[in-house]
């Protein structure tokens, strides 16, 4: 992990090649080494069907490319053609800590969409690569629970433990910026998605 100033790591070009061969992703018993923590927000609760479907394919649309955090929080690129979180995929992620930002990257270990008795269950899991700040999983899952009321909400799970030195040297402030992150994440991704209603 190398620290750089915020200001020339965001306009800084990808370099998916330096990610290609980085090493395995946790496993999910590493990642379970670590502190399980989930964070959730109800992101619509509505009555009226055609509402909830509008804001529901934007709320996918977001998740698919990858767009849940702030772009002054972190900065993310999947390296895939499609542009969207696929199987195997790596995402690269630019995380800005004003000033300074840093770069890291996750590889995609599963995309799921599972019905249930009372709607659908649809999201993804990233594992962290070697290099990464923390050693963990996290898993991104939209409820779409059939009304009415129809709701969406957005969970996110994760397992994770310090994984380099710098994450180590305070001990709590890697996890009050990663529930800090998280949380701004679940109220940004609500706002985008219902701006347009």
């Amino acid at each position: 992990m190398k620290w750089h100033l915020s200001a020339s790591l965001k306009n800084a070009p990808f370099d998916e090649s330096r990610w290609q061969h980085a090493g395995p992703p946790t496993s999910l018993a590493e990642a379970k080494k670590g502190r399980n923590e989930q964070f959730t927000l109800v992101l619509l609760i509505t009555e009226r069907t055609p509402e909830f479907q509008r804001v529901t394919e934007r709320a996918l649309e977001r998740l698919w490319r990858y767009q849940i955090f702030h772009p002054r929080r972190l900065k993310g690129h999947i390296c895939h053609a499609s542009g969207e979180i696929t199987v195997g995929a790596i995402v690269i992620q630019r995380i800005f800590l004003e000033p300074f930002g840093f770069e890291s990257a996750t590889r995609v270990v599963d995309r799921f969409d599972r019905r249930h008795h009372t709607g659908r269950s649809v999201g993804f899991t990233y594992a962290t690569l070697p290099g990464h700040p923390e050693i963990g999983r996290e898993t991104f899952t939209l409820r779409l629970e059939d009304g009415p009321p129809h709701q969406l909400i957005l969970t996110m799970d994760v397992w994770s433990r310090p994984g380099h030195w710098s994450a180590r040297l305070i001990p709590g402030l890697n996890r009050w910026i990663q529930r800090r992150s998280s949380l701004q994440a679940l109220t940004y991704f609500r706002d985008c998605i219902l701006a347009k209603d």
